[in-house]
């Protein structure tokens, strides 16, 4: 009998390359015994570019759905200034009423990852008691204070997010996301993620680094990462230096310091094997994307990889120890 993995991603008709590239690295990595479904919650891809998604996956024998976008704004009550973030990011909160109650877990993935080993591990990670499991994101007690968290408190990030939905089912999950979003609506510095550890502080099983490996800890060490962002809550070194060697999951992450994999100017020590999953694709004929980012990024970045590191490294804790200062309740 196959066992089943289910996997969720959220996808525009911008991204969908990029969430079948991610797909395809899940699949690469899975045995035939395991039953691999796909859903990718749909907001507004073209039927072209669904047909070009379900034929780069064809040589494998998986399931591919894609789930009717989530009208968030009806959920939450009221329109969203979303700022700089958009609303399909928030639907990874509201994804329970998108499976039948027969579905216990579901594992949700960004579209910019990297799958570089086989997610069975992860995916059969013991969840009893917990509302989920995630890895922990190198974030300032600032960032925490702005939530309503305790200093000593764990913050994942949610680009990978194991979810027992029947836990979220029976504690009413998305309810209080919903309360939650109100209650700190203009104190959220990262939108749906800081919602997510608002409400499932404490109750999220905390996972090895190795399953989502950012940019930026290709970019510092431990203790420059930390010393950045004024982290007191994070991995052992031992550990990260392990995730950063052999990562299961690579997440292209936005950081200064880095361009992102598809641009034609792009960057990281993991872009070759992304570049290689993507020649399996439809669209491995097909132009990198042009990289417009605005002049004061780019010039910003020249300046910093010139500068001393621990000079750079002060200057840029400064600068975002100011910018989360702005979402202080």
């Amino acid at each position: 009998m196959k066992h089943n993995m289910n996997i969720c991603l959220s996808s525009n008709e911008k991204f969908a390359e990029l969430c079948t590239i991610a797909m395809l690295s899940v699949a690469m990595h899975t045995q035939p015994s395991i039953d691999l479904r796909f859903y990718v919650i749909d907001n507004d891809i073209l039927p072209e570019t669904k047909k070009k998604m379900q034929e780069s996956l064809r040589p494998y024998s998986v399931t591919l759905t894609f789930l009717n976008g989530i009208d968030v704004e009806k959920l939450i009550g009221s329109k969203i200034d979303t700022g700089a973030w958009t609303l399909s990011t928030l639907q990874r909160l509201f994804i329970c009423g998108l499976f039948p109650e027969t579905v216990d877990r579901v594992l949700y993935l960004d579209c910019d990852i990297l799958v570089r080993n086989s997610l069975e591990e992860l995916y059969n990670v013991p969840l009893d008691g917990y509302y989920g499991a995630g890895v922990s994101d190198c974030t300032s007690n600032i960032v925490r204070h702005n939530i309503g968290l305790t200093d000593d408190a764990d913050y994942i990030n949610g680009g990978v997010l194991l979810i027992n939905l029947e836990e979220w089912r029976n504690n009413t999950v998305e309810k209080q996301f919903v309360r939650f979003f109100k209650e700190h609506l203009g104190h959220l510095q990262y939108f749906d993620q800081d919602i997510i550890n608002g409400v499932l502080s404490g109750k999220v099983k905390m996972l090895h680094p190795k399953y989502n490996v950012m940019t930026a800890m290709y970019n510092y060490s431990w203790n420059e990462i930390k010393f950045y962002h004024d982290c007191t809550v994070y991995h052992t070194e031992e550990q990260y230096e392990e995730a950063v060697q052999t990562p299961v999951i690579v997440h292209f992450s936005t950081d200064a310091l880095s361009v992102r994999p598809w641009y034609e100017n792009g960057g990281h020590p993991f872009r070759n094997e992304w570049m290689e999953v993507r020649g399996s694709t439809v669209w491995a004929k097909e132009s990198l994307w042009k990289n417009n980012e605005a002049l004061m990024k780019k010039l910003k970045r020249n300046i910093f990889c010139l500068l001393p590191k621990d000079i750079a490294l002060r200057i840029a804790r400064v600068l975002h120890r100011k910018h989360s200062l702005k979402f202080k309740e």
